[in-house]
Order: C-alpha cells, then structure tokens, then sequence
C-alpha cells in the first residue's frame, strides 16, 4: 500500500462521515487488517495486497432519511459501475480502490444481491460476513470512528471460511492474515478472552473444521474448546 492509496481510503472514510453513512458500516476484509494497527500495540504489520475496500452494511434501512450515496461519490471524484446482471454497484477511486458495499444473507434466502434502501444502491448479499456483523468494533484513527470485527472474530472467521473459500486462490492470504493477527490477540487479555468466549459458542460442525483447519496450517489455539 503507498501513500496514494492510503490517501484515497481515507478520503472514502471522510466522504462517508459527511454522508452520516459512516457509523452504520463495518469494514471488513484487509482493510480492516489496516485499521488493527490502530487497535494494537505498536509493531503490528498489517499486509495489504489489494485494492477492494469491502463495507459491510448490517442494517440496510440506516440512516433514515435514505440518502444517495452514489450521487456524492460522483461528485467526490469516484467512477461507479453497475453490473449489468445483478445490478450490484462498485465505486472505483482510479487505480487505487474498488469500494462495494456488502449485505448479510440471513434465513433460507440465496439471493446474491440485495437492495439498501439507505443509501440507495445495490450490494451484494454474502452468508459468510454474518458472523463479523454480530461483533462490532468501533476503533479511533485519524480523527474518525470506524467500526471493524472484533479481530478475535475476524481470524475465527477467516479459520471456518477456509474449506469453502472462493475464489481458492485467496486461500494462502486468510491463512497469512491469521498467523498475522492471531499472536496480538493472544497476548491482550481482552481479545483472547473474546476468541475463547466464541470458541465455546461454536458448533461441533464448526469445532471440527476449525480443528482441521488450525492442524493442516500449523496453527495454534491453546483453549480446551479445540
């Protein structure tokens, strides 16, 4: 990451602060991995090789009124593309970032895309970043709150997506995310506390590949619950 492309996503964090779009989004994926170097003790590295910049949108009827979001972006200087079969919007800074907007697929529904109201496009609808929602975490940087996962539940999160990630190919990145984060979270109290709290909430089904998962990667968790 270069300081241009730092410079951009802060620039999209301020655009979303003056849209009052701000508080009601989560960022997730490596992105948020950027924002942990706020969160913990100084020599955290994180590793950012990409250029998508992921916001999680937990609760598609906030802010109310709605606003239009993609009107304000124009205006900021970002391009927005619309895909001509889901009808799911990017907003792309140059170069430099690809932003999309991310909803949780809840119940039986398979729809791949969902409509949010509040900012008056489309984003696509993932099962997998429902765990991540559940656990907010608001972090301070640069004169803004932003909330990301707890990042006891973003490893936990990266470990059971592992078998089923798609596309495979960022597979080997989820794995060097976790052995990344995973020493900072066992040595705060807070945070490992957290991942053991979770662990014990964790199905058998989900025990089980996270089990698979930590020996095939030699990767270690030192709770019982494993």
């Amino acid at each position: 990451m270069d300081e241009r492309q730092r410079a951009a996503f802060w620039d999209t964090i301020r655009i979303l602060d003056e849209a009052r779009v701000l508080p009601y989004v989560m960022v997730i994926g490596s992105w948020a991995e950027y924002l942990y170097s706020y969160y913990f003790e100084p020599g955290f590295m994180p590793d950012i090789r990409t250029r998508d910049v992921d916001f999680l949108y937990p609760n598609i009827r906030r802010p109310a009124p709605p606003i239009q979001l993609e009107t304000r972006m124009k205006e900021a200087g970002f391009a927005v593309d619309r895909d001509t079969l889901t009808d799911v919007v990017r907003m792309f800074k140059e170069d430099l970032l690809e932003i999309e907007f991310l909803t949780r697929q809840t119940g039986a529904g398979r729809e791949t895309a969902m409509d949010i109201p509040a900012i008056g496009i489309r984003g696509q609808s993932l099962r997998d970043v429902n765990l991540l929602a559940q656990h907010p975490l608001p972090i301070s940087a640069e004169g803004f709150c932003i909330l990301v996962p707890e990042p006891s539940i973003y490893v936990l999160q990266k470990i059971l997506i592992q078998p089923h990630r798609v596309p495979a190919s960022k597979r080997p990145k989820d794995i060097e995310s976790v052995r990344n984060i995973l020493p900072y979270v066992l040595r705060s109290e807070r945070d490992a506390e957290r991942l053991e709290r979770a662990l014990k909430e964790c199905t058998k089904k989900e025990l089980r590949i996270i089990r698979e998962v930590c020996k095939t990667h030699f990767i270690p968790l030192p709770f019982s619950e494993i």
